[in-house]
């Protein structure tokens, strides 16, 4: 549950029904990047986003096809990212799902710091509305 009385008004707004489609699609132009993320995760938990994202490239797909069929390697990976992000993982666990998380996790935070960021900003408030 998200408290409402701390929450941006616009957030506020746009968490009303919305005829058509998903409230992310419906946002103010204006709306910083981080509500975006924000109501974007709202819209996941509430089953009306897909938490999916897939990636068509053959490249990828060799890479992460190979991964899945090195352990080793795979964990060697993994953790470079992990230091990378200055994380901790159980890499017992990965998968080709854990390299693309943290590939992209990484490749934001190298390329485009500021939406790595807010990422980060709409995650903890997340965490904190719900407390």
């Amino acid at each position: 549950m998200t408290d409402k009385s701390k929450e941006d008004p616009v957030l506020a707004e746009l968490r009303g029904e919305s005829p058509e489609g998903s409230r992310l699609q419906d946002a103010d132009k204006e709306l910083e990047i981080v509500d975006r993320i924000q109501l974007a995760l709202e819209e996941i938990d509430d089953g009306e986003l897909n938490k999916t994202a897939s990636v068509y490239d053959a490249n990828t797909a060799a890479i992460l096809h190979a991964l899945d069929n090195d352990d080793d390697k795979m964990m060697d990976v993994v953790s470079a990212f992990q230091r990378q992000l200055g994380r901790e993982m159980d890499v017992d666990d990965a998968d080709k799902s854990t390299v693309l998380r943290l590939a992209v996790r990484v490749a934001l935070k190298d390329a485009a710091p500021e939406v790595y960021e807010a990422a980060k900003e709409a995650h903890t408030r997340r965490i904190t509305e719900d407390f």
